[in-house]
């Protein structure tokens, strides 16, 4: 590969070639993509003409693995600058020599710029979105002494313009939100604001909608009717962002009640009536007097209409999902309400002929939880902190973590690796098991919304129809914890170790 001789044996695996090819001096990142049943060859090496090239195979290995069809990617940092800098907005970008592409990008949209600033790889162009507010683009260039604009042909960049948002003139002061004190001042932005309304402690989620340009307020807290209350209002904030016009949202009732009590008790479901409903056509009875939620959710799984359920009770929502990705999901209510109470349309569903993941927002959300998930398991994996007395049970809880992670994985080993940037390294010393960096983080969000499907098996299991890498790793902390109590010790003295 590239020249680079790769060693091949008879009883290595096909995953085991490909990470012999990445590891190599081939320069080459080697994956297989399940969309297109092809290999994937992707350049390390700068330049944006793809250089792979692949010869004197004694293994049979090409052949047997189609690599004469393989997609062959470029790299995208065949690009050449001078020291110097250039301006976006009036912002003047400092840039080296040495900077990468992907360097000089991020510059770019950490500055003030307000420019988030991407590399389009299925385009191979520069995507600059701005972040202020406003339909047209508002994003202009000047003064460039590296050579950088001309070089990555960013005059013709796609620009990507912001959204319409409500102009607004505050003045400083201040108003409550449920009681609560916001304080304002006059050069606070929109964005600004809602922020505070968010963090503060009136239990209320403050978002601005740029379809329909109104601004959203979500109560936090339980309960089926909208308790949000506005008053004293002196920074002219109210009529300045429309809120007197604001969508209220109400919350749900207390997600221990949904548990523990049938429908009629509980207002968010009021209106429902007992009956039938249908999932694609096949009938499921309720009766809103004896029936939990979760027990019409067990009936729609167990019945045929060929759809899994899920349920997340804080706040409460539930999940429908074909289980065959090509199918359409009918939803009828069938005069019981019950869809409406959740929040889903009685509709046809079809199924997705294009992006198969998650919101760009939820993608985000799922990343971040797994980089603090990340930062948790390198703390239990750290030796350092431990003390003498809990040592050797720590090192019995990270070899069962590590068995959950290789049953997972579906092979034995001390290394394994995804394309979608979850890594364990658990060879790694320094506690490093779980290095999950932005550059991961970047390629799991990707993937979460462009190509859910290898994430989810991972994550839940192959169409959910075995332990997933979630439900092992719980299961084993869930033992340990309870061991650890059997053995007449606190879970508090083993949690503040680590926390």
């Amino acid at each position: 590969m590239n020249g680079v001789s790769i060693d091949v044996l008879a009883s290595d695996s096909f995953t085991a070639v490909l990470d012999k090819l990445t590891a190599s001096d081939a320069n080459v990142t080697a994956a297989y993509d399940v969309d297109s049943e092809k290999i994937v060859l992707t350049q390390k090496t700068a330049g944006p003409v793809p250089t792979i090239t692949v010869a004197n195979d004694t293994a049979g290995f090409l052949v047997e693995m189609n690599l004469d069809t393989a997609v062959a990617m470029p790299g995208v940092d065949g690009f050449s600058y001078t020291d110097g800098s250039f301006e976006v907005n009036g912002v003047s970008i400092d840039v080296l020599a040495s900077d990468s592409l992907t360097a000089v990008l991020d510059k770019i949209t950490a500055s003030d710029a307000g420019v988030t600033a991407y590399y389009d790889s299925d385009t191979q162009r520069v995507i600059l979105t701005q972040k202020t507010g406003g339909s047209l683009p508002g994003i202009t260039f000047a003064n460039d002494t590296t050579g950088f604009l001309v070089e990555t042909n960013l005059d013709t960049a796609v620009v990507t313009p912001g959204h319409e948002k409500i102009d607004v003139a505050f003045i400083d002061g201040s108003f409550e939100v449920n009681g609560v004190s916001i304080d304002v001042l006059a050069s606070d932005s929109l964005d600004n604001v809602l922020d505070k309304i968010t963090a503060s402690d009136a239990n209320v989620t403050a978002d601005y909608d740029t379809d329909t340009q109104r601004v959203i307020l979500t109560q936090k807290t339980g309960g089926s009717l909208p308790g949000i209350l506005l008053a004293n209002d002196t920074a002219e904030f109210f009529p300045q962002a429309k809120l007197d016009t604001a969508i209220l949202i109400a919350g749900v009732d207390d997600a221990v009640n949904i548990q523990i009590s049938p429908l009629s008790s509980l207002s968010n479901f009021s209106a429902v009536k007992s009956g039938t409903i249908k999932i694609n056509g096949r009938e499921i009875t309720l009766d809103v007097d004896t029936d939990l939620l979760t027990d019409i959710l067990d009936r729609i799984d167990t019945s045929t209409a060929g759809v899994t359920t899920g349920i997340d009770f804080s706040p409460t929502k539930i999940f429908l999902q074909s289980q065959k990705k090509d199918k359409q999901l009918v939803i009828d209510s069938n005069a019981t309400e019950l869809f409406a109470a959740l929040s889903i349309r009685d509709a046809t569903y079809s199924a997705s002929k294009g992006r198969k993941g998650v919101s760009r927002r939820y993608a985000t959300q799922i990343a971040d939880h797994v980089d603090k998930a990340s930062q948790a398991l390198n703390n239990l994996f750290n030796t350092a902190g431990f003390s003498t007395d809990t040592m050797a049970y720590a090192g019995n809880m990270r070899k069962d973590i590590q068995s959950s992670v290789a049953d997972a994985f579906g092979k034995v080993g001390l290394q394994f690796k995804t394309d979608f940037g979850i890594d364990f390294d658990f060879k790694n010393s320094s506690g490093k098991t779980f290095d999950f960096s932005a550059l991961d983080q970047e390629v799991l969000e990707k993937n979460l919304y462009k190509k859910i499907d290898p994430v989810l098996e991972l994550f839940s299991g192959h169409q959910r129809t075995e332990e997933g890498l979630l439900d092992r790793m719980i299961k084993v902390l869930d033992k340990h914890f309870s061991n650890f109590n059997l053995q007449g010790k606190t879970t508090g003295s083993l949690v503040d170790v680590f926390t």
